[in-house]
């Protein structure tokens, strides 16, 4: 007898899926339906004969503390007890197993699930409401069947006054311009405000694609699951497809949605020149969904062309008499809402670069973007870090502690990763398997067998007396340890250990202590060998002294300098089997050791030569030198993954000290678990045997531990665990350098358990200080565990009180002239010039409705009654300025009052350009 799983669940592919409805025409086979409580009433198969209820499933629930939404493990209702029973039985008798006690059933279970207006917040319910019916909401609410309580009620009139969607925090305010626009969009409130801040600060095109792609119900790429690929190398040749595919897409900006939103401009080129389907194919694309994403944009950039082609700007102008009056602006046709618009006659040539299209926003646009995904999702901010590994290799780059930059002051130049035990020997075909060659470019690996070995001097030489008797150029122990870190540089070592047994001493008249001298490079960080060494076992006092007692510089093959730590410790046993189990974990490490009848060499990871250790103990003369046997022993195998130089395409890459691609490739395709030390990586699959099973068969698979270092991200709100799916660019990225690195999720969802499943994550600006500008711009409150930590950038990624009053003032004049969709032409020029960008106008202003210079509070014209000429004069002139750099947008303007025949000269001056 066989089984044949399958899976119902939303991460699972449908064609997956559909599996579940087709009959085994095989009497052998017995299909097994693996169900979430989607399959209690939507689908009916005919076929099943047993049914198997635990009683519980994962709901939506309201939390009254964050006034958000969480998934929370249940027990299910008595009616969905009868509903699940009912998946058998209907064509012929079945049988139900409720794994669960009937006491349970009868007095615990509530006899129907909750309604849902009572399991969420109620802000879209009273923004759609109130939108349809311009009268309260309230009394409507308080008659349903299942009235909400009233707190949640007066939270949800808070937080949508919050959202500059009401005019006030009760239902006796009215809607404001940007919560009647969002109402009428039909999207998810926050996407929404997506959509009104990109008008007001002249990115309505880009924020109508976000809002498409934040709207997606799920990825457009081809999904990798285990339950489905059972065929070790056919689930990883899906995930480096779709991995490699996001990284060509995602051009260095660190943000899926705009890697989306680059997605569907370069799909839209390619269904224009007839090549789609060969476009989704080439990037691990679904065909349906790539389309339902095209519609999607299209009805939205449709919709909002209709929408705000009957908006008025709500702040009003002023004549030169000081009277006020409303003022006019609608947008063109919707192709002015079209992503890639800006470009050279608005087309691209098929195939597209992938940097196109950032390249075309420029550094400000993209900065822009990135501030009002922070502004709207601002409870949703995450921060990253790294579990340090001994794997991985630095460049010879500055130390953070020398530079006081934010940039990056290290470069990672290589990853290691060891793979399973001694015993659990693979080969290079089962590597291939696991990361293709048709991607060997990009994901730049070298795999390495077995590198461990022993070397043992031969014959019963007195090794000792013959260095004493200046066969060998050292004289003392420290001239060893300098040899010593010359053949560190020369060969990359991490370690070398130096062990002195016998009381060995090179000098004639001395003898010394039994002592391990450690040698380590200092940019490897390898804090955690000196710490292990120091104590002994727990509560033990140490020997040291100084942590870093002294320092040795040494040149390198290619002429720079490198510093090595050296520390020295008396002899335990403890201490021994650390120096052998460190030489055994560290990628390249030698341990040497020294006693008066013979000298070994423990080598791990790296190729050391007989003349190289002759040349570590002084024997230069030939007659002189020792002669050594080579011993291969089992040992873990590894993978090297090498960074590729930095890519110079796209002009606004985040800059980033990121883990080699590759190395990030392996740990999405093993995947990670959340454990009380953080996340770690499970383990890799790989095939047994090279020849296929039988049909119908499954592969034989061998599953091996590896120490692939995995990135951790965690809640800045409440610092909870962060939790990412799989295969995305952004849960696997890490950022080493001394700036922290934080994240905005445009998707989260809490998990009553602990825990945020957080989606489309868009990376910031690494360091402190972009964040706190960002917040401060929008009167926002840092988060807690933010405002506690100390910044590691140096003095340049702090704020500046001058910068804070600035954007304090910024933020003043937004509350000023409120939630208007008209393009703020001064506020998006004043926010370039706060994050250091270079303001052009030609970028910004497509598709928005259009705004004068001088519109606001009453404060905001400082000219008299009458107006003098002079003034006039310069109020003309800003209003050409305004005029020249939008023209080409503006449509239609009613720019006068019917009233009065008085009128600004700077608005002639603007009607007179257009």
């Amino acid at each position: 007898i066989r089984y044949h799983t399958v899976a119902i669940h939303s991460e699972v592919p449908e064609e997956e899926q559909l599996q579940a409805f087709e009959t085994s025409q095989d009497a052998t086979v017995i299909k097994v339906v693996i169900a979430t409580n989607a399959a209690e009433s939507s689908i009916t198969l005919p076929d099943v004969d047993y049914v198997v209820d635990l009683g519980v499933c994962k709901q939506i629930q309201y939390n009254e503390a964050s006034h958000r939404v969480q998934l929370a493990p249940v027990w299910i209702s008595r009616a969905s007890v009868t509903q699940r029973a009912g998946r058998t039985g209907r064509v012929r008798p079945g049988t139900v197993y409720h794994l669960y006690a009937r006491a349970l059933h009868d007095h615990h279970m509530a006899p129907f699930d909750a309604g849902e207006i009572v399991r969420q917040p109620l802000d879209a319910v009273i923004l759609r409401l109130r939108s349809m019916l311009g009268d309260r909401v309230e009394p409507i609410l308080r008659d349903m069947l299942e009235p909400p309580c009233t707190a949640t009620i007066e939270r949800s009139f808070t937080s949508l006054h919050a959202a500059g969607l009401f005019t006030e925090p009760s239902d006796s305010g009215d809607l404001t311009s940007l919560g009647d626009f969002v109402s009428q969009l039909g999207l998810d409130i926050l996407v929404g405000r997506v959509v009104g801040l990109g008008c007001m600060f002249g990115c309505l095109p880009e924020a109508l694609a976000l809002a498409a792609v934040l709207s997606l119900p799920r990825s457009p790429f081809r999904v990798a699951s285990e339950l489905v690929q059972k065929d070790p190398m056919v689930y990883s040749g899906i995930v480096c497809d779709v991995m490699c595919a996001k990284k060509r897409w995602d051009a260095g900006i660190g943000s899926e949605p705009l890697m989306l939103v680059n997605l569907l401009f370069a799909y839209r080129v390619a269904s224009a020149v007839g090549k789609k389907n060969e476009f989704c194919t080439g990037n691990a694309l679904a065909h349906v969904r790539m389309r339902q994403l095209d519609a999607s944009y299209n009805h939205l950039r449709h919709r909002v062309a209709s929408i705000l082609g009957g908006v008025a700007a709500q702040t009003p102008s002023r004549t030169p008499g000081g009277k006020r009056r409303p003022l006019q602006g609608g947008v063109g046709a919707d192709t002015d809402l079209l992503i890639g618009a800006e470009l050279s006659g608005g087309k691209a040539k098929y195939p597209v670069a992938p940097n196109q299209l950032f390249n075309s926003w420029g550094s400000a646009k993209l900065n822009i973007v990135r501030l009002i995904l922070v502004w709207v999702f601002h409870d949703q901010l995450i921060e990253g870090k790294i579990s340090q590994s001994p794997g991985i290799h630095f460049a010879a780059e500055p130390l953070p502690s020398q530079s006081e930059t934010t940039d990056n002051d290290l470069v990672i130049d290589q990853v290691h990763v060891t793979l399973g035990s001694a015993e659990a020997q693979i080969e290079d075909w089962q590597i291939e398997g696991v990361l293709p060659q048709r991607h060997a470019a990009v994901l730049n690996f070298k795999f390495e067998p077995n590198l461990r070995y022993n070397m043992r001097s031969q014959g019963k030489v007195d090794l000792i007396k013959d260095m004493q008797q200046c066969r060998s150029s050292h004289s003392t122990r420290e001239d060893l340890a300098r040899a010593g870190g010359v053949l560190m540089a020369a060969k990359q070592l991490d370690a070398l250990f130096l062990v002195f047994h016998d009381h060995v001493g090179l000098s004639g008249d001395d003898e010394g202590d039994d002592e391990v001298w450690v040698l380590i490079d200092e940019r490897k960080r390898l804090d955690n060998v000196l710490e292990m060494l120091d104590g002994e076992g727990d509560g033990g006092a140490s020997d040291l002294e100084e942590p870093l007692s002294q320092t040795l510089h040494v040149e390198d093959e290619r002429g720079g300098h490198v510093t090595l730590v050296l520390e020295k410790f008396s002899i335990t046993k403890r201490r021994q089997r650390v120096v052998r189990s460190f030489v055994d974990e560290i990628p390249a490490a030698v341990s040497v050791t020294l006693r008066h009848q013979q000298a070994t060499a423990n080598c791990s990871g790296v190729d050391i030569s007989k003349d190289d250790l002759n040349t570590l103990l002084g024997y230069q003369e030939p007659a002189h030198k020792l002669k050594w046997c080579k011993e291969r022993l089992q040992s873990k195998q590894r993978i090297i993954f090498r960074n590729d130089p930095a890519k110079t395409g796209c002009k606004h890459r985040l800059d980033l000290c990121q883990l080699p691609f590759g190395a990030r490739v392996l740990g999405q395709i093993s995947g990670f678990y959340i454990s009380n030390a953080g996340s770690k990586a499970r383990k890799l699959k790989v095939r047994r045997n090279a020849v296929p099973p039988p049909a119908g068969e499954a592969h034989q698979v061998l599953e091996l531990k590896h120490d692939t270092p995995s990135p951790r991200w965690h809640m800045l709100q409440e610092y909870g665990i962060v939790l990412m799916p799989m295969h995305s660019l952004e849960a696997s990225t890490c950022h080493v350098g001394r700036a922290a690195l934080f994240g905005v999720s445009s998707n989260a969802l809490d998990l009553k358990n602990g825990g945020t499943k957080c989606e489309l994550v868009t990376l910031l600006p690494p360091g402190h200080r972009w964040l706190t500008l960002a917040l401060l711009c929008f009167g926002l409150e840092l988060p807690l565990s933010m405002s506690r930590s100390k910044s590691r950038g140096g003095a340049t990624d702090t704020v500046s009180k001058s910068e804070q009053s600035t954007a304090s003032d910024f933020n003043d004049r937004c509350y000023e002239l409120g939630e208007s969709m008209g393009f703020h032409h001064e506020l998006t020029a004043q926010l370039c010039e706060i994050f250091g960008e270079e303001w052009d106008p030609v970028h910004f202003g497509r598709g928005s409705p259009v705004r004068l210079q001088y519109v606001g509070s009453d404060e905001s014209y400082s000219g008299d009654d009458g107006g003098s000429e002079e003034e006039g004069r310069d109020h003309l002139e800003d209003g050409l300025q305004v005029a020249s750099a939008r023209a080409h947008h503006l449509d239609e303007a009613v720019l006068f009052d019917e009233d009065e025949d008085l009128y600004d000269p700077g608005e002639e001056g603007l009607l007179q350009a257009a």
